[in-house]
């Protein structure tokens, strides 16, 4: 299919994938804060006939006017969206064993931002959607450096909204990673083939030259009774060609002794 010559596709089903989802990951919630320490002038402020998601776009507008931050807004409001982020990145995927080492289960780390009600209430109020929230905070950008330095230790499947910002370098970035694992898990390897099975090697050693020693002992036996044949097969070749010698002498000896005595007679 084209989807097979593109690419692949992993099928999941929910029971074998942890999604580590968590709710405080917000591009947005400084308003939603100062709304909360402000209900009654808000509750005050509102239409009968309103609803509390009208309330919060208008408050979040005017807020919005007055400079209140977001995940992309001054050093400081990115600073203040973005901690609870890398910490929560660097509790599932700076652990100290791999998530679910023994398992065949699959895990998440969602990098991207969570949505409620009020974040999107003040996502629309500043004329903004969560693709766009992706980009202006350049949440792929920082994940995939942050990946390509090395500074996660174990990744399983990474979650982003928007895969067309900075895709490639997100790509790159998991290839780097992914090689640097392997790197490790060779070593690994080498290192436990090394070390740990040197009493196997000297037991297959030790092995070797019992088998090589009984290999020895039997070629020795092997070799004794070809010899013994050999040489009673001589001694009985030997006694046979004596004995042809012995009659071809005695019939000599009688031929001789034969033509003497025809000869004395005449």
């Amino acid at each position: 299919s084209h989807t097979e010559r593109r690419g692949s596709v992993l099928y999941t089903w929910e029971w074998c994938t942890e999604a580590n989802y968590d709710e405080k990951i917000q591009c947005y919630g400084h308003v939603l804060r100062k709304l909360e320490s402000s209900e009654a002038a808000r509750s005050l402020q509102l239409p009968k006939n309103a609803s509390d998601v009208e309330g919060v776009d208008m408050e979040a507008r005017r807020l919005t006017l007055a400079g209140t931050g977001s995940c992309y807004g001054s050093e400081g409001d990115r600073k203040t969206a973005f901690d609870p982020f890398w910490a929560y990145m660097d509790k599932h995927c700076n652990t100290p064993k791999p998530p679910f080492e023994n398992r065949a289960w699959l895990w998440m780390a969602q990098a991207h931002w969570q949505y409620d009600e009020a974040a999107v209430a003040e996502g629309t109020a500043r004329h903004s959607c969560i693709l766009w929230d992706q980009e202006k905070s350049h949440m792929n950008k920082l994940v995939a450096e942050k990946i390509a330095a090395g500074g996660y230790k174990h990744l399983n499947i990474v979650q982003v909204d928007e895969l067309c910002d900075h895709g490639q370098q997100m790509t790159h970035a998991l290839h780097k990673h992914t090689l640097r694992k392997l790197d490790e898990f060779s070593s690994q390897r080498l290192f436990e083939q090394q070390s740990v099975p040197s009493v196997g090697v000297h037991a297959v050693g030790r092995s070797m030259a019992l088998l090589a020693v009984t290999l020895v002992g039997f070629g020795a036996i092997v070799f004794g009774v070809q010899r013994l044949r050999r040489t009673r097969a001589r001694r009985s070749l030997g006694s046979a060609t004596l004995g042809d010698s012995e009659s071809l002498v005695y019939e000599q000896r009688h031929s001789a002794h034969d033509l003497a005595q025809g000869a004395s007679e005449a």
